[in-house]
């Protein structure tokens, strides 16, 4: 909570970020976009990292105050915050965008030292990602440094807002004293109106064919066998198929479904984005853990009303599975079949895609567009 000092002009509202456009980085498009939001109501500074250009944000001041290599620079953020007061401090937090491995032993000693210092300032944790799981032996040992680090940041912190809603279910059950809440990310591109049989034909996409879209990086969470499955699928029925590639994965596609075409667009700007998402016919957005309100790339498919097939899994939020088959489909992580027939399903019938990609839009705006969601962080902000 703000004070009332704050309360009755402007708030100051400090975002700390590793990462900022033009770098390809979802969390800096995100606290970009955060930025440029709240700077319709609140004076707003995003401080990040230096030797880099970063992209301007209108009415945002942009501070490169710290550093992660060497690690300790990060200290540097401290004499920052303490020249230029804010009455509201954001961290965003995923321990792999502040050390090599995950690992910076400075971090959390900083904003508690920050939090010394400036008792009435709120300090907001957003947890993008709380550390890797225990699941081997080398991620054991990355799990236990993570988990400490993670333990150690939030205990500082006035709120921790968690991307996945099942993570803040188990941070407040296990410190329920503890202010802690939840926060999608949404999409962090823009809406740009495209004529989609203009964008098949730059693409050279014959009206018949269907497209299997997909976009984001290749992160082990993504299930590329089960795009591979739906396209095979519909190659061994004799249908004119496409897989559209949009970002950093196509090389791992490409291995993973040799047999298929495939259209590797790499990465595009973001408009770039928009405009060619919209000659896919089926979103394909499968991931091992469950599709969950971090995940910006799924939440771009509902954001242009395509007809998406994902996953379900131990991350996927309860809203999520209360959405699934009206604004979207989500099939077993675990289930090739499941996910093919769901492929299948909209594929073969005109009208059900039509319906569940018209629901996916009307899902997206009234639920994760950006200015619902800048909604609630102002909220949260101010009361």
């Amino acid at each position: 909570m703000l004070s009332q000092k704050s309360n009755t002009a402007r708030p100051r509202i400090g975002i700390v970020t590793s990462a900022l456009p033009p770098k390809h980085d979802g969390i800096g498009d995100y606290s970009a976009g955060l930025a440029s939001v709240f700077s319709s109501w609140a004076d707003v500074s995003l401080h990040t990292v230096r030797g880099f250009s970063p992209e301007p944000v209108v009415g945002v001041k942009i501070v490169q105050s710290f550093d992660i290599s060497p690690r300790k620079a990060v200290a540097d953020l401290e004499k920052a915050i303490e020249q230029q007061p804010v009455d509201c401090l954001i961290l965003q937090y995923n321990p792999f965008c502040f050390g090599s491995k995950g690992f910076n032993p400075f971090l959390a000693s900083v904003f508690r030292r920050i939090k010394l210092k400036s008792p009435q300032m709120q300090l907001i944790v957003m947890v993008h990602e709380r550390f890797m799981p225990a699941n081997s032996p080398r991620n054991v040992i990355m799990w236990a440094y993570q988990n400490q680090q993670f333990e150690a940041i939030t205990a500082v912190a006035d709120l921790t807002l968690f991307s996945t809603g099942p993570w803040q279910e188990v941070y407040r059950d296990k410190y329920p004293r503890r202010k802690s809440g939840h926060m999608p990310v949404g999409s962090n591109l823009p809406f740009v109106l495209a004529d989609r049989e203009a964008v098949r034909g730059e693409l050279k996409i014959p009206a018949e064919a269907i497209v299997l879209g997909t976009f984001g990086g290749n992160h082990p969470s993504r299930l590329w066998n089960l795009l591979a499955a739906a396209g095979r699928k519909l190659k061994s029925e004799g249908r004119d198929v496409r897989i559209l590639c949009i970002g950093s994965a196509g090389p791992a596609i490409r291995e993973a479904m040799p047999d298929l075409p495939l259209i590797d667009l790499g990465m595009l700007g973001v408009e770039a984005v928009s405009r060619n998402l919209q000659a896919v016919d089926i979103y394909c957005s499968p991931f091992f853990d469950g599709v969950s309100t971090r995940r910006g790339s799924f939440f771009a498919g509902l954001q242009h009303g395509l007809a998406t097939v994902t996953t379900r899994g131990y991350n996927t939020d309860g809203d999520l599975i209360n959405q699934s088959l009206s604004a979207f489909i989500a099939a077993g992580p675990g289930s090739e079949s499941e996910f093919v027939v769901a492929v299948m399903h909209l594929v073969n019938d005109p009208d059900a895609r039509a319906k569940i990609a018209g629901q996916a839009k009307v899902c997206f705006d009234e639920h994760y567009s950006p200015q619902v969601l800048a909604g609630r962080w102002r909220q949260l902000i101010q009361n």
